[in-house]
């Protein structure tokens, strides 16, 4: 159940983002970089063919392994 709601509110994070430009965002701000890199990443997996299970999985392991580095570059 815990799952389900990760991916629930991933889905909600990355939709919502997703109506803000660039320039609107705050630059050095670990939370929106993160999700952005996890974003990205579960973009990839589905472009990658990935089921939507696994790809959201991928970007929720991707952002809390990014909020504990606070670091998106190692992504």
């Amino acid at each position: 159940m815990k799952k389900v709601f990760s991916i629930i509110a991933l889905s909600a994070m990355t939709l919502s983002l997703s109506s803000f430009n660039s320039h609107s965002k705050i630059i050095d701000d670990p939370h929106s970089m993160c999700l952005d890199a996890a974003a990205d990443l579960q973009m990839s997996y589905l472009s990658a063919g990935y089921s939507w299970e696994h790809a959201v999985g991928a970007g929720i392991e991707a952002y809390s392994f990014c909020m504990a580095s606070e670091s998106p570059q190692m992504l």
